[in-house]
């Protein structure tokens, strides 16, 4: 769970980098009083659930947005010579790839949207950070963590201020791995399966565990191009998914008894939706020189 402050200081940084986005006279209703002064009004479309126990929900969010609208035009008001305000407008994303983007159209054609403060779910995010290059509207997100963001060909007008899973994944191969000589690497992790996946798509873990494993590919492959004289020893990453309520269940004790074999350790890295890490010893002695990414959902 994020802290007050900290989902302060991102709105802060959201406002601000939509203010500096848009400060080239592109603004609604931009109009100049004289060579030293300007006076603008930029109309925020904030797309976020309304409800929902979600991260970016609206009614965690909305306060501090208020605090920062109120912060930005006392500033640019008192320090700048340039006046500035904001008309904030609201639609219900409902964390869905149907309901985000119909949001974000109405806003675009009611001309209500200078800039979007979200979706935040990628899901109902996606199509509209496609949209906004042809609107010629910046998104601004505290999601779109999925690796598949970075692609600036595609999100040209996305800004994306929190860290995206694929550095947690250099985190782990390029430091936590590195450390520790760990050379061997398993993951295990929740997704939904058969029916369920073509209900709800993919999970957050599923998205989490992305960004590890592309690293780790990447570090793999250059130890099999190294060691490529040596026929047999390419390595490869174990991995297995499971769906708790899906048909099969989860059977945690065949599943930790594959571990043994493809990445034991005595020590499991956890990895929850929050991005929090501990460490759980197992009553196994082995090396300390594998590890196990074990994404669970929290």
């Amino acid at each position: 769970m994020m802290s007050s402050s900290t989902i302060f200081l991102l709105i802060i940084i959201t406002i601000a980098t939509a203010h500096v986005v848009l400060s080239n006279n592109s603004i609604s209703g931009l109009s100049k009083t004289g060579s030293r002064n300007a006076a603008a009004t930029m109309k925020l479309a904030v797309i976020l659930p309304f409800d929902g126990n979600y991260e970016w929900s609206l009614p965690r969010i909305k306060p501090a947005i208020i605090l920062a609208v109120d912060d930005i035009v006392g500033s640019s008001n008192s320090t700048s010579g340039f006046s500035l305000d904001f008309e904030t407008h609201y639609g219900n994303s409902e964390c869905s790839e149907t309901m985000g983007p119909l949001a974000a159209i109405d806003k675009y054609l009611e001309r209500r949207a200078d800039v979007f403060i979200g979706p935040a779910c990628n899901y109902a995010l996606s199509p509209v950070a496609r949209f906004s290059p042809y609107w010629n509207i910046p998104v601004v997100t505290g999601g779109a963590l999925v690796s598949a963001f970075g692609m600036k060909s595609v999100y040209r007008l996305l800004t994306r201020v929190t860290s995206p899973y694929s550095q947690l994944g250099t985190f782990i191969v390029d430091h936590l791995m590195a450390e520790f000589n760990w050379t061997t690497a398993g993951i295990v992790y929740q997704n939904y399966l058969g029916v369920r996946a073509m209900k709800f798509g993919k999970s957050k873990c599923y998205f989490t565990v992305e960004g590890v494993y592309t690293a780790l590919q990447k570090n793999l492959a250059v130890e099999n191009i190294r060691d490529a004289a040596c026929t047999g020893c390419e390595k490869e990453i174990w991995r297995k998914t499971f769906d708790p309520e899906g048909p099969s269940g989860f059977n945690a004790s065949k599943m930790l008894r594959k571990l043994q074999n493809k990445a034991r350790s005595t020590l499991f890295y956890v990895v929850s939706f929050q991005l929090l890490c501990r460490i759980e010893h197992m009553e196994r002695p082995v090396a300390i020189d594998d590890l196990v990414a074990w994404c669970v959902c929290l």
